[in-house]
């Protein structure tokens, strides 16, 4: 699931480095999925995106337009800043865009380099992609007197409606057994709980669907269980997504 965020940007093709003392950089309004083009085409380049952070992780992807003949190899680096008043400090840089352990509501500044070993560099093309809203934690089914326990956790939730709970004999055709509403927003340990009531003997698959405020969904995960009402043992057995017996 993709969730795009609203950015400014400052486009700078002079310098890599902040203003003195780390000061941020000036920046005008961008939006996203925007194509920056370079006429002439140049060796280098460098631009700057300040957002406030939806969660706990990004996930950036620009994708650079280059003329092999003029650039046969490409550098690229991501740099990550948090803004502290009019001070930006860097914090994370990798070549992946992907970064972790972000505060949802801080301001950041997302840093991109491109280098090339000679010209040939014509354009940018931005997306930014935020991480799954929820941390699934676990998901798994328990005995009950009269049924199925389903129970799961998020370790975070960022924007969650919700979760949709669904239930099938061959993991192909699904029915909605029942819905549960999320925490929305929250970075503690939620967990979550529901009954069904009317389980099918034999192996059942089980799957969690999260729902985001804004209608977008992602399954997040499938388990199977073996359900039998006549046995005294233990009526649970435990299968993988293949069918297969698992220890539980």
């Amino acid at each position: 699931m993709k969730t795009l965020i609203s950015l400014i940007v400052a486009i700078t093709i002079a310098a890599t480095s902040f203003g003195q003392n780390n000061s941020c950089p000036t920046t005008i309004p961008y939006s996203d999925n925007t194509f920056i083009s370079y006429n002439p085409s140049t060796n280098w380049v460098s631009f700057y995106r300040v957002f406030e952070s939806p969660g706990t992780s990004v996930d950036f992807s620009f994708s650079v337009s280059v003329r092999a003949d003029l650039c046969p190899s490409i550098a690229i680096e991501y740099s990550l800043y948090v803004v502290m008043g009019s001070m930006c400090v860097p914090i994370q840089s990798n070549t992946t865009g992907i970064f972790t352990g972000l505060t949802p509501g801080d301001t950041y500044i997302i840093g991109f380099i491109a280098n090339c070993t000679q010209s040939g560099i014509s354009g940018v093309f931005t997306a930014e992609d935020i991480s799954l809203p929820v941390e699934l934690l676990y998901f798994t089914g328990e005995p009950a007197k009269n049924g199925i326990n389903l129970v799961w956790a998020s370790g975070s939730e960022f924007d969650c409606a919700g979760y949709a709970l669904y239930r099938s004999t061959d993991a192909s055709t699904w029915l909605n057994i029942g819905y549960l509403e999320g925490a929305g927003n929250s970075q503690q340990i939620q967990r979550y709980l529901f009954a069904d009531e009317n389980p099918v003997k034999g192996v059942s698959y089980y799957r969690l669907t999260q729902y985001d405020l804004n209608g977008d969904f992602e399954i997040l995960k499938t388990i199977a269980i073996f359900f039998n009402p006549q046995s005294e043992v233990n009526p649970f057995r435990h299968y993988n997504t293949l069918g297969q017996r698992v220890a539980y």
